[in-house]
């Protein structure tokens, strides 16, 4: 019972609170109660309320902390509520745009997201309306096939407007947690992103192994996180701190290029490249932008994912159900509240593109970072009229405002599949998304009238890492 539960944590102790509505200093168990409901003008609630309150947590509890044979590993629950009692990481003095510990710049203070725009979003990621078939007649094998994994990484990134949140694309290989794990409020938001990271790859491996059968695959997979030029590569950090936090919990990970791996026929499984022929069962997929690992430098990696022995996620399958831009004009033919109109250059002349072409945002059909992307009130008749038929054409909806410093923001839904992991605000000031101008950089967020992340499972009824 709740009053168990309470005994048992002796919340009898005296404990703090939250700071502006959110933990830093000093916060702890008292600070995962945020999300109380209302009270009267001495911040009082029923016993009714507070019940209901209490139950939710001992539920989160129960199910955090579960052991394999059905009990609750009540030690785990003390190291909880004492790691939310640490301090908050101290604040680096310099300006916050220079700020680039895991490869990204960071922005301090936290963005609060309305209930309502909070709901919608939620709602559609629950919802897996962004999970599409694929038509009959696809030629690419790994791509026609529904593997059932990997959607690993997600990201969603919404604009919020006047009428709502609007989603303005799917990524399958979103960058920055490792940047929201640094700018998260307190130790207890820091363990769960990390912790939700760890157990999404976890669960990845136990899909995999679910979908290729389990004879010879070990319980624990060694890992590659793969990426092209890895080491040059901005988020090279971000890596490598993915690949600490694995270690430490007992799973071997490397950071690699595609070219420090080889296909091993005779084990149709991938094995690192030198004398050591280390085998890889998993592989933390960052190549952008050959989402479908089309390019001759993968070509072992699509020969492991078609030998069946190998994970590489997130799966170019994945990648043309979810992140591909053409699909965002099914989900606006569906008429999804949280999505705006989108068409193909195709649906219409140019001539009649050009007239109205400051309602748009022309973006190519596959691609990243940004690259490729005009705005309409920005690009000219004669450029438009360059871009191929298949370019994506959305209805404008501009960005957020930070009334502090004036930049524009979106906010990043990072998922396993309906799982969230962590919410943040990207801050920029160019015509797109950019990582560059002096204001911008990563911004922990939340929705209104949670204190910190833990909280969320309370409010979000997460169906898990369904694929």
């Amino acid at each position: 019972s709740s009053k168990a539960t309470v005994s048992v944590l002796n919340w009898g102790t005296p404990m703090g609170g939250c700071e502006d509505n959110r933990c830093g200093a000093g916060s702890c168990a008292a600070a995962l109660l945020g999300v109380l409901p209302p009270g009267d003008e001495d911040g009082a609630v029923s016993r009714e309320e507070f019940n209901g309150v209490m139950e939710g947590l001992e539920t989160y509890l129960c199910n955090r902390f579960r052991t394999s044979d059905g009990r609750v590993n009540i030690g785990e629950v003390r190291e909880f509520f004492l790691a939310a009692r640490a301090p908050a990481a101290p604040v680096d003095p310099s300006p916050a745009a220079e700020q680039r510990p895991y490869g990204l710049p960071v922005k301090q203070g936290i963005t609060t997201i309305t209930t309502e725009d909070w709901a919608a979003m939620e709602a559609f990621i629950q919802s897996r309306a962004w999970f599409h078939d694929i038509p009959a007649g696809e030629e690419d094998e790994l791509v026609a096939r529904d593997p059932g994994y990997g959607a690993f990484m997600l990201g969603f990134d919404f604009h919020l407007t006047a009428g709502g949140p609007r989603l303005i694309e799917v990524n399958t290989n979103a960058g920055g947690l490792a940047t929201v794990f640094h700018v998260a409020g307190c130790a207890s938001e820091r363990d769960m992103i990390m912790g939700g990271f760890v157990q999404a790859v976890r669960e990845e491996w136990q899909l995999f192994c679910a979908a290729a059968g389990d004879e010879g695959l070990p319980e624990t997979p060694n890992v590659a996180i793969v990426d092209d030029d890895a080491v040059h590569q901005g988020l090279y950090s971000e890596m490598v701190l993915f690949a600490d936090v694995l270690r430490r919990q007992g799973i071997e990970t490397i950071v690699a290029a595609p070219e420090d791996l080889r296909f091993d026929a005779a084990s149709s499984t991938l094995v690192t490249a030198n004398a050591a022929a280390r085998p890889i069962h998993f592989v933390y997929n960052r190549i952008a932008p050959d989402f479908k690992l089309t390019a001759p430098a993968h070509a072992h990696l699509r020969a492991a994912l078609a030998a069946g022995r190998t994970a590489v996620t997130p799966h170019p399958a994945a990648y043309a159900r979810i992140a591909d831009k053409r699909l965002l004009k099914r989900l606006s033919s569906a008429n999804h509240a949280v999505v705006p109109t989108t068409m193909f250059l195709s649906d219409r002349p140019i001539d009649e593109w050009m007239k109205d072409k400051k309602r748009w945002v022309f973006k190519p059909p596959e691609g990243n970072a940004s690259r490729g992307v005009y705005r309409g009130d920005k690009v000219s008749n004669a450029v438009l009229k360059t871009l191929p038929m298949t370019t994506i054409a959305q209805e404008l909806c501009p960005p957020g405002a930070d009334p502090d410093d004036q930049t524009k923001y979106d906010v990043r839904v990072f998922t396993h599949g309906c799982k969230v992991l962590a919410l943040a605000s990207r801050h920029f000031s160019g015509q797109v998304m950019e990582m560059r101008s002096p204001q911008s950089g990563f911004r922990h967020a939340l929705p209104a009238g949670v204190c910190c992340l833990p909280m969320l499972p309370l409010r979000a009824s997460s169906s898990g890492p369904e694929q």
